[in-house]
């Protein structure tokens, strides 16, 4: 019995030493899967952006169609379509505030990304390697980029619209009849192209949103359009090319809500 001590004492020791290279690698894989994740909650934020950016051009352009029959004569109680056009505009303005939500936390997760991709080039022993992930970083970096750039110039955009269709609801408000409408027609008419503009730079905002999840996901998850089966497709001049008129709004395929 004296001869198994040793035995069991080897035995012991195997497995400490097993249980400190599997911990010493367990270490290691997570320090690697935490950079995946860093990535991935970036990616997230990212197609926030995209969602919240679609849902915003619906909302502009569902603003300024209720804004139409406002100025322009046409059938219908008046009053209850200048409550139709206050109601769209508050619409607007939520998904405004929504869409300002998405930028801050994109901006620290971007921080979080990026300065860690440039801090772990010296961790390279190879210096091919470690050129290639540069370029990679350099790559990826001008493609964010292009995504704040265009959220940002979305945002302010989007607030200095709906703050003007605010001041036309303000002044209807307490006098809304046919010559306080022709007074202030010009501006609903430019307000419109406005809109034109601001959707567009919407489509920028989504298509840099793309082209970012599509290059950097680490699973490869491509956005998908979100319209609402409900929501006619149009925009601020009536339907568009995705809309018919007999048969109705032709629908997207729905796409499932940001990963978390």
């Amino acid at each position: 019995m004296g001869r198994m001590v040793p035995t069991v004492d080897l035995m012991v020791k195997g497995l400490v030493v097993t249980a400190l290279a599997f911990g010493a690698s367990s270490c290691a894989t997570t320090k690697q899967s935490e950079g995946i994740q860093r990535v991935d909650d970036l990616v997230t934020r990212v197609e926030a952006v995209h969602l919240e950016a679609e849902l915003s051009k619906q909302a502009v352009y569902d603003t300024i169609l209720a804004l139409r029959p406002v100025i322009t004569p046409t059938e219908g109680d008046p009053a209850v379509l200048f409550e139709g056009f206050v109601a769209a505009l508050d619409t607007s303005e939520q998904r405004a505030e929504e869409f300002a939500r998405t930028i801050a936390p994109m901006e620290q997760s971007a921080r979080q990304v990026f300065a860690k991709w440039e801090q772990d080039l010296r961790a390279f022993t190879n210096d091919a390697m470690r050129d290639r992930s540069r370029d990679r970083l350099l790559t990826t970096r001008t493609q964010y980029d292009a995504v704040i750039r265009a959220t940002k110039a979305s945002n302010e955009r989007f607030d200095d619209l709906n703050g003007a269709l605010r001041d036309i609801a303000l002044f209807l408000s307490h006098d809304f009849n046919a010559a306080s409408v022709a007074a202030i027609e010009g501006e609903a008419l430019s307000l419109r192209d406005q809109a034109k503009e601001l959707g567009q730079e919407f489509e920028r905002c989504m298509s840099a949103s793309e082209r970012y999840v599509r290059e950097a996901a680490p699973l490869g998850v491509a956005i998908q359009p979100v319209v609402d089966p409900t929501t006619p497709a149009e925009g601020p001049n009536g339907p568009t090319e995705g809309s018919t008129q007999q048969g109705g709004p032709t629908k997207s395929a729905a796409r499932p809500a940001p990963r978390r």
